[in-house]
């Protein structure tokens, strides 16, 4: 489920991000960020929680770059889930 809702999560970041919505970018973020708490994705969970104050504080400049570094830590995770998932017969 988390390999399903996770890219959604990051495409309505990245979305809120290109149009400046603090409002989306908040709830998108937090979103990710329990989630990616839950299955042991901490650092991104970190990253989207500074995403998150991002969106409440409406500084959508810094937003940018740690999108990258979101999307990028994802990139990681995903990897080691898709290890660790059994292969369907």
């Amino acid at each position: 489920m988390y390999l399903h809702n996770a890219p959604q999560l990051l495409d309505t970041i990245r979305d809120a991000v290109a149009h400046s919505d603090a409002l989306a970018l908040q709830q998108a973020a937090h979103s990710l960020k329990s989630s990616s708490a839950t299955v042991g994705a901490l650092q991104l969970a970190a990253f989207s929680k500074e995403m998150e104050a991002l969106g409440k504080s409406e500084s959508m400049t810094l937003a940018v770059p740690l999108l990258a570094t979101m999307e990028a830590a994802y990139a990681v995770v995903e990897e080691a889930l898709q290890r660790e998932l059994p292969v369907a017969s």
